[in-house]
């Protein structure tokens, strides 16, 4: 049926004449030129922030480098006066500043060690055996261990 034509109670038309109307069409259309401005100016704020935070990480970049340069220079700097602090000349002077009477080795104080080269542990749990240089088993030659005569 046609709504003009159909018959309605009462109270059923005044709801309908109390109830709200949709927006104008106004609004939807100023919400949209809105979201625009607010975005393109969104999209700015955020630029000029991390191009901001990028210049602050650069400068402590230089900083660092700078650091680094003079750590660099410190350290062969150190490695100089080690290498004149091990010098033999520095350790004579200071042997005769302190009057310790240390004098060379002779050759009959001296006692070398060999080295002994162990094979890796076999994955069974076998022990590994001890070779000297030569490739001989320890076994078979005697152990010699430093000491002062």
């Amino acid at each position: 049926m046609n709504q003009f034509t159909s018959r309605k109670k009462l109270a059923e038309r005044e709801r309908e004449r109390n109830r709200p109307q949709s927006k104008p069409w106004v609004f939807s259309l100023l919400g949209k030129f809105l979201l625009i401005p607010v975005a393109a100016f969104a999209a700015a704020v955020l630029r000029i922030s991390y191009a901001d935070k990028a210049e602050k990480l650069e400068q402590q970049a230089v900083s660092i480098r700078a650091e680094i340069n003079f750590l660099d220079k410190e350290i062969q700097n150190l490695k100089g006066k080690r290498e004149e602090l091990y010098s033999l000349r520095h350790i004579e002077s200071k042997i005769r500043e302190y009057r310790l009477g240390l004098r060379q080795t002779k050759n009959e104080q001296l006692c070398y060690l060999k080295r002994y080269h162990f094979a890796p542990v076999a994955a069974n749990g076998e022990y590994a055996v001890a070779a000297n240089e030569n490739g001989n088993s320890a076994a078979a030659k005697k152990q010699m261990t430093a000491s002062l005569r």
